[in-house]
């Protein structure tokens, strides 16, 4: 089996394959669509994407009040699960 990756919109219910690709493929062929930007999501643009850290990309996220408990955070809970003094 063969794989071919391509990007492609589906226009009409139709989907075209890059010609370069039909010399590759038979009659038969498996179909896997993947949905490059699902309802809910955002495509960002190159330049959006380009982030200095993954701290930085999750900064919008942080919660300013719970950023004092994580220091030991870890430690004190594998020591409530495992029950260590």
């Amino acid at each position: 089996m063969q794989a071919v990756e391509f990007y492609a919109q589906i226009k009409d219910g139709m989907i075209e394959v890059p010609k370069r690709h039909l010399k590759d493929v038979g009659s038969h062929v498996r179909i896997i669509m993947l949905n490059e930007n699902p309802e809910g999501f955002v495509v960002l643009e190159e330049s959006d994407k380009k982030v200095d850290s993954v701290m930085g990309s999750l900064n919008r996220y942080a919660n300013p009040g719970l950023i004092p408990l994580e220091e030991g955070a870890w430690r004190r809970a594998v020591a409530e699960k495992h029950d260590i003094n």
